[in-house]
């Protein structure tokens, strides 16, 4: 198994890229559960309800589309993070 801490100067930890990434991964779903908690909250037929939940599927669908399959782009990534902070934002006022 490939090692995710190493050490740095001074013995410092320095994080491996496999463990940044497990972090992002973790970090995404946190935020696709608070989307989706913060949208259960709302009535079933409120429109933002509707439109939190939507955007949630788009983002899995076009992020991860099958476990061998992920955007590797960057900019493609930060913008549907943008968006689903910005719902998330939405939905905590």
């Amino acid at each position: 198994e490939v090692g995710r801490i190493y050490p740095g100067p001074d013995a410092t930890p320095l994080p491996s890229v496999r463990l940044e990434n497990m972090r992002d991964g973790i970090e995404d779903y946190d935020t696709l559960w608070l989307l989706r908690d913060r949208a259960r909250r709302l009535p079933a037929d409120d429109p933002r309800r509707l439109a939190a939940e939507k955007l949630a599927d788009d983002a899995i669908r076009a992020l991860c589309p099958s476990r061998a399959h992920f955007e590797r782009d960057p900019a493609v990534v930060l913008a549907w993070h943008e968006r689903l902070g910005l719902m998330l934002e939405r939905l905590s006022r």
